[in-house]
């Protein structure tokens, strides 16, 4: 081999070595940097399995309305500030509006309630909320003594001395939870039983927490078997259907302050009154004869406002009414009233 060509060798040989070793460094380099830009990312990014939605770790100006319950609660502007159950709005006293299809705030509330107070006769959710209780013997307070809550002691609870009640042979309207008319048997114990250790939410005579429409059909149709109103005879220009919806009236929801009411004590009957503590209506109608007709109605739907969200019903024979039949007039109209509350309906 030449000089030349050695040199020519050495040379190549050289620059070889020269460049595996910058680019096994290159590669190293690389790898490194890689493996810090990744980490740079896992750093400022949550991993994908663990992420939540975009909009939950956005920040936000202000706190966002979360619908966890079925209700909205509207403050006095008409803004939606909150969800509620019905429970919460029966506790926290707040004013129901059929017209907004939402509950007032608590300000709204007792705004609303200021004003409805110069009013004669006013009494509160009596007036105002056909999905409650009316309570109208204590002025709108809660309270458990009525047919079928299960307050068998009458403590204002309803608890296990109330199970212990009705085992030990304890028998009155409020033991009569599951509405046949039979006060404190097997089946009402074991309704109580569930109720009271959180197995069930509800007891069929808590209408203020029903939630279908089944379920308040179901009580509201127990009530009037149990209500002895249809088996009173009729007395013409004495005992029409006029007083037939009055005493329904009186047996439930009640009237309060009765004695200083303009009912006919010589034709009503008042010692069951607030015995029931429902929900229903006195309506005013047009008979298919195109004669005016009194009967009854309640709520069973969530719009007031809607007339297929009501029950009428006949309180002569306790049969539901539809329009067309011979009490009420396809083309007439319905009048519900209640103290100073009223809602008509023409169809």
């Amino acid at each position: 081999m030449s000089l030349s060509e050695f040199l020519v060798q050495s040379k190549y040989t050289m620059k070889k070595m020269l460049i595996i070793p910058n680019i096994q460094y290159s590669i190293k380099v690389l790898i490194s940097d890689l493996i810090y830009f990744i980490s740079v990312l896992f750093i400022i990014f949550p991993s994908y399995s663990n992420s939540q939605d975009i909009k939950t770790i956005t920040p936000y100006k202000q706190t966002p309305i979360v619908q966890v319950a079925e209700h909205p609660v509207k403050n006095i502007e008409g803004d939606i500030i909150d969800y509620t159950s019905r429970e919460q709005t029966m506790k926290n006293n707040l004013v129901y509006s059929p017209k907004q299809g939402a509950y007032y705030s608590e300000n709204a509330s007792e705004k609303i309630m200021e004003e409805m107070k110069g009013v004669k006769d006013f009494d509160g959710d009596e007036v105002l909320n056909p999905h409650f209780k009316s309570y109208v013997s204590t002025a709108g307070e809660h309270h458990y003594n009525y047919y079928g809550s299960g307050d068998v002691n009458n403590d204002g609870e309803i608890n296990q001395y109330d199970y212990f009640a009705m085992q030990s042979g304890v028998s009155n309207d409020r033991s009569d939870v599951d509405g046949d008319g039979v006060s404190s048997t097997s089946n009402d114990q074991e309704l109580l039983y569930n109720y009271i250790t959180d197995q069930i939410p509800y007891l069929p005579a808590h209408e203020d927490v029903l939630k279908t429409e089944a379920e308040k059909i179901f009580w509201m149709e127990s009530i009037k078997a149990i209500d002895q109103t249809n088996t009173l005879p009729y007395v013409p220009r004495q005992f029409e259907c006029g007083e037939f919806s009055t005493q329904i009236n009186v047996n439930d929801p009640g009237v309060r302050n009765i004695s200083n009411s303009t009912i006919n004590f010589n034709v009503i009957d008042t010692t069951e009154n607030f015995r029931f503590n429902g929900r229903s209506y006195q309506i005013s109608t047009q008979a298919l004869n195109g004669e005016s007709h009194s009967a009854n109605g309640v709520l069973v739907g969530n719009n007031a406002l809607n007339f297929n969200d009501w029950y009428f019903f006949e309180p002569q024979t306790d049969e539901r009414i539809y329009p067309g039949d011979w009490n009420m007039h396809p083309n007439g109209y319905v009048h519900i009233k209640r103290l100073r509350c009223s809602v008509s309906y023409l169809f």
